[in-house]
């Protein structure tokens, strides 16, 4: 499905309201969602959310037999475990729902393992050997867990049947609207990284900057390997932009640092002759330019 094709779909998807004319006929879980893993000690427990997944009714006049489907496909962030079905208005109807594989090649195992193994490369890097075992554990649970809820497959579709019913002097109509909610698991979130460092507390491979003011400005940085070192500006430098309440991060050697220098403007000469020093794992929170080495 393209962009504008999943954009459509979503759009449709939020538009839904209790109106049985407003339908979700297919609808995709939106790709960029995010979730939280609830994270016990080594464990990795599943973490499920209750989502909505689609609605469709069906009206049959006397002497006919109608039938309705809509569908809902789940991807990361999220993998199905489970669903339920609700019932809004029926009268002659009934309803069913089925799990499915969309067709969809869904590689949770790979994503996950790429989270882990640059975890454990960190780790590996500071000589933090305690961390390292305990990634390589969550590690087996959490690939153990995608397997055995990957069973399950990735799209539900939910089917509403109706007769129309009475007699000759007495012809009443059939009808069904139905709902079905899907119970899904946080199982490969976009930041899934992040979410493993911060739990075993790996400083990580950066530093992060947050503009907390109201106005884009610049951070001039050069890396040095050695933190012992003094900042200097004989070494390739970069100027970043940081937006107005954005967060940017600067991957800095294991043993290194990085020498900032801000500016509030694009700087036509940028210098480090003056600059805030960052070890690994500093979290800068800016809501004003540090005096000492700005502009």
């Amino acid at each position: 499905m393209n962009n504008q094709a999943v954009l459509a779909s979503l759009v449709l998807c939020a538009a839904f309201s209790t109106s049985a004319s407003a339908q979700c006929p297919s609808c995709e879980a939106p790709p960029a969602l995010d979730c939280r893993i609830n994270f016990d000690s080594a464990a990795v427990p599943l973490t499920t959310y209750m989502q909505f997944g689609c609605r469709a009714d069906v009206i049959a006049s006397y002497g006919e037999s109608k039938v309705n489907t809509c569908r809902r496909t789940f991807g990361p962030p999220f993998m199905l475990v489970d669903m339920a079905l609700n019932d809004h208005s029926s009268n002659n109807g009934w309803r069913s729902a089925s799990r499915y594989a969309s067709g969809a090649k869904i590689d949770y195992k790979e994503q996950i393992e790429e989270a882990y193994d640059r975890a454990i490369e960190i780790a590996g890097e500071y000589g933090d050997t305690a961390a390292e075992a305990k990634l390589k554990e969550m590690k087996k649970r959490h690939l153990d867990l995608s397997v055995q809820y990957s069973a399950n497959q990735d799209s539900i579709e939910l089917k509403v049947e109706a007769a129309g019913h009475g007699w000759e002097l007495d012809r009443k109509r059939g009808w069904q609207d139905s709902s079905v909610d899907a119970i899904v698991a946080c199982i490969a979130p976009v930041n899934l990284l992040d979410q493993i460092k911060a739990h075993v507390g790996l400083k990580g491979d950066q530093i992060t900057v947050t503009n907390k003011t109201r106005t884009a400005f610049y951070a001039h940085y050069v890396l040095q390997d050695d933190k012992a070192k003094t900042c200097t500006a004989s070494a390739a430098a970069i100027t970043l932009r940081i937006n107005a309440k954005g967060t940017e991060t600067i991957r800095v050697p294991v043993n290194g640092k990085a020498c900032v220098h801000y500016y509030s403007k694009t700087p036509p000469k940028p210098s480090l002759a003056t600059s805030c020093e960052y070890t690994v794992g500093t979290i800068a929170n800016i809501g004003s330019l540090p005096a000492q080495c700005s502009n």
